[in-house]
């Protein structure tokens, strides 16, 4: 491999941080709870199993989970008799921004499968001396911290992908009555492939594409049936079907009963004007 250069940017966090304690904590059980502290902690669950109480929220622990609390904040934690734990302390004007830059807070103080972070933090915190300890301890939470603003660009990204996803959802129901509406239109609207759009339906919805739209031109069918219309052409031509023999298959699909069924249930004439396909 030939030489690497990095550019390291200004710290956007401001001053230094001061570790404080850097802790295995292995007698959990004889502690005293509720515990709030006036300062920051950064956990790692060495063993056992558990459930973080915070904010009137419930998280499981687990090996490997990591989790923060901020100064003023009172939790408990229920655990196993085998639970272990290790934990850095730290204070300073830059400990809320440096924090700030993970994707750990108060409303979502846990993140999990960092067990390969263990055998690091055992062997760091058997080390310290008087002489390294702050060297050594500092190392230790920013190298763990760089992991969880890793996390938090993958969460940013996993809500951007929903956001998009939720705004694809909003066209196709506002233009479900056109016929040329189709996955290879949408997907060029939002510049994905058509195969990975498909892939975003069974993953979010558990249907494919057309199945969903039908869902929607069904549920169009029903407010036009409920405002009074009666003719099934046009009801199938106004929820975007040229067809109206596959317009009442698809009705009777969703609905479990034919269009001129629904409509004698549905409407004040209860009858159907459409002779063409009151047998579907």
């Amino acid at each position: 491999m030939g030489s690497i250069c990095k550019f390291l940017p200004m710290k956007e966090y401001r001053d230094s941080i001061q570790p404080v304690y850097f802790v295995y904590e292995a007698e959990f059980h004889k502690l005293k709870q509720p515990f709030i502290y006036a300062i920051y902690y950064l956990f790692l669950i060495t063993k056992g199993s558990g459930v973080l109480h915070l904010l009137d929220h419930d998280y499981p622990l687990e090996i490997g989970t990591l989790f923060a609390i901020v100064p003023g904040y009172s939790f408990t934690i229920d655990g196993s008799e085998d639970l272990a734990y290790m934990y850095i302390s730290f204070i300073g004007d830059g400990a809320a921004e440096l924090l700030a830059q993970t994707s750990l807070n108060p409303q979502h103080p846990t993140e999990s499968q960092f067990d390969h972070l263990i055998p690091f933090w055992r062997n760091a915190v058997q080390r310290i001396k008087p002489d390294n300890a702050n060297l050594i301890t500092e190392g230790v939470l920013l190298y763990t911290l760089s992991y969880l603003t890793d996390t938090k660009k993958e969460s940013a990204d996993e809500n951007s992908k929903h956001l998009v996803f939720d705004n694809i959802l909003k066209y196709i129901e506002h233009h479900c009555t056109e016929r040329d509406i189709s996955l290879k239109k949408i997907a060029g609207i939002y510049a994905y492939s058509e195969k990975y759009l498909s892939h975003l339906f069974k993953q979010n919805m558990n249907l494919n594409f057309s199945e969903y739209l039908n869902k929607q031109r069904v549920s169009r069918a029903t407010q036009c049936i409920g405002a009074s219309m009666t003719n099934i052409t046009e009801i199938a031509t106004s929820c975007g079907y040229s067809d109206p023999l596959y317009f009442s298959k698809v009705f009777k699909k969703h609905m479990g009963v034919s269009p001129k069924v629904y409509i004698k249930t549905h409407t004040s004439n209860g009858s159907s004007d459409d002779k063409e396909t009151d047998e579907v």
